[in-house]
């Protein structure tokens, strides 16, 4: 639920004026809020984290970890308590501030993204046990943590939660298991048959880990540090397949972060036994950083025209939703059938369905689409936005029975996706419809005759 209630805030504190500002204002959060986690982990662990910041910062953008996207926010909080764990694991003390600091970060992440509730709670549960009679700041913390969970879930109802989180989800989760690749990923990195500088990048880091963690754990013998695949299977249980890029990928934000950090941090061990074999490494981590930098194909070296790309993506949303926003009253409903859901943003009207949003996954479920079924036959959107998907999909278009209700506006002198009910079309004025015509949305003449 968190990344709803972030949003929330932001647009309330921010107040975007549009959808191009509103895609800003979220990615500009998501900016300061790695900027400033960033900060507190190169402050409290040092050199593992300063490198990590300098790869993952440079490198996100390719698996969508610069956008508003849970991933790319838990993915720091995750890092935090990968770090003390890795303490505790060394034995080292850890601050009193760290018990309180890790139980916010175990309840940010269960609360921004379900896939990661198992590695949350295994790290948290790790870094505070075993309990001492004597240690009340353990004891205050976990009472923080159940206190931050009780107010969280007060705010929603625990059943259609439940039902969201687990039923709809799962669906989709088990579908994206491969245990072999989850558990053996560092060596199917070497093996994807995708390339680019990302991949690339992959691969370089994957040589040090490997060589780190063979050299640690079979020549020192230091069997212990086999754990670091507890964080690194538990962050990869949606895996992805190495060198992919963009849509998709963000699923492996955390993981990679995970990664980045794990794999410094054993580059760091190695100080402590050979010298000669750190400076080796590090050298090579300042090499493969560099060879990315200079590279002619890294992203922030193509040139992009901003604006263009921003009309591309979001000019069909702005769209529909100005033309409802012209042609209606603040008080008609809307509602938006499994795409473009930023349409009820910019055109700030109410929809009609029951649970606000009916999302792409949706149709998929019977408590939903019956729901929209309801909708239609009892509390019928004064505008619809849909049937219109290229696949005639019967589940994505106005039920049958309730089409003749509706008018389907043209656009250009052409059928739109944009319907609006008969008997609202006697409160829109002609001044509303000329506004409409400016944006060239208007009802085909044969209907009109019959109002």
């Amino acid at each position: 639920m968190l990344p709803a209630y972030i949003s929330s805030i932001i647009q309330t504190v921010m107040n975007p004026i549009n959808i191009f500002d509103l895609v800003l204002k979220h990615r500009q959060f998501v900016m300061l809020f790695g900027f400033l986690f960033n900060l507190l982990l190169v402050f409290r662990f040092g050199i593992p984290a300063f490198l990590f910041f300098l790869f993952f910062e440079f490198t996100k953008f390719y698996i969508f970890g610069d956008r508003f996207l849970a991933e790319g926010i838990l993915v720091y909080p995750l890092i935090y308590l990968v770090f003390i764990s890795w303490q505790k694991l060394k034995g080292i003390r850890i601050k009193n501030y760290d018990f309180v600091l890790s139980t916010i970060c175990s309840w940010l992440v269960i609360f921004l993204r379900e896939t990661f509730i198992p590695l949350s709670f295994i790290l948290l549960l790790f870094i505070l046990f075993p309990l001492k009679k004597n240690n009340k700041l353990k004891i205050f913390s976990l009472f923080l943590f159940f206190l931050l969970t009780t107010i969280s879930l007060s705010t929603v109802s625990l059943r259609d939660y439940f039902f969201e989180l687990v039923a709809v989800n799962k669906v989709f989760f088990v579908q994206g298991l491969d245990f072999l690749r989850i558990t053996f990923y560092p060596l199917f990195i070497l093996t994807s048959e995708k390339w680019n500088i990302f991949r690339i990048m992959l691969i370089g880091i994957d040589f040090l880990f490997i060589f780190s963690f063979l050299y640690l754990v079979i020549l020192r013998k230091m069997f212990k540090y086999l754990l670091v695949f507890v964080p690194l299977i538990f962050a990869n249980l949606r895996v992805v397949e190495p060198g992919r890029l963009f849509y998709d990928s963000f699923h492996m934000v955390p993981f990679y972060g995970i990664f980045l950090v794990i794999t410094f941090i054993l580059v760091n061990e190695l100080k402590k036994y050979n010298l000669k074999v750190w400076l080796f490494l590090m050298l090579g981590i300042l090499f493969l950083f560099s060879n990315y930098i200079v590279s002619r194909h890294v992203f922030f070296k193509e040139k992009i025209n901003q604006h263009e790309e921003f009309f591309i993506n979001y000019s069909n949303i702005l769209q529909i939703g100005e033309i409802v926003k012209k042609i209606s009253k603040p008080t008609d409903t809307l509602f938006v059938d499994g795409f473009d859901e930023a349409v009820y943003w910019v055109a700030q009207r109410p929809s009609s369905y029951k649970y606000s949003m009916y999302t792409s996954i949706m149709p998929n479920f019977k408590i939903y689409s019956d729901a929209r079924f309801t909708m239609f036959k009892k509390n019928p959107p004064d505008f619809y936005y849909g049937s219109c998907p290229k696949e005639k999909n019967a589940q994505r278009l106005i039920p049958p029975e309730f089409a003749d209700r509706y008018i389907r506006l043209n656009s250009f002198g052409k059928p739109s996706c944009v319907f609006v009910r008969k008997d609202k079309i006697k409160d829109i004025t002609k001044e509303q419809w000329t506004n409409a015509k400016t944006s060239y949305y208007e009802i085909p003449l044969d209907n009109t005759k019959n109002l």
